[in-house]
This record gives structure tokens, C-alpha cells and sequence, in this order.
């Protein structure tokens, strides 16, 4: 995911995530979540920040975001 979203494949990671999800592979996804930013897809990044949340995972302080 990390070398997709370097070289702005971001929709690609994504799959990605969804489908090591699928396989019950749960990788680090601040990754994600900072190309999608970088992409200005604001939208997405917080949707997965919320599915994280849902699976007990907190992205940490390198991906400027936190849970409250």
C-alpha cells in the first residue's frame, strides 16, 4: 500500500485494503489515509479513519489525526 500511494495509485491501495480486509489482513492504513489526503480526498480519508475506529484501531500521531 505504502508504494502505491508514493506514487499517487491511491484507488489501487484502497482496493488493496479491501482486500486483505476481506482475507482477514488488517494492515497499517495511516498510509492510506495520507494519500488520500494528499489527493484531496477528504471524504474517503475520514471514512476510513471511521472503519478503523470501528475495528479498535487508532492511527497515531505520525498521521496527524487521533481518536477521542
Amino acid at each position: 500500500m505504502h508504494g502505491l500511494c508514493e506514487i499517487d495509485r491511491v484507488e489501487e491501495a484502497w482496493a488493496l485494503l479491501e482486500r486483505m480486509e476481506r482475507e482477514g489482513v488488517y494492515p497499517d492504513t495511516v498510509v492510506l489515509i495520507s494519500g488520500l489526503r494528499k489527493q484531496g480526498k477528504v471524504e474517503e480519508g475520514m471514512e476510513l479513519l471511521e472503519r478503523m475506529k470501528l475495528k479498535g484501531c487508532c492511527p497515531n500521531a505520525g498521521s496527524s489525526l487521533w481518536c477521542s
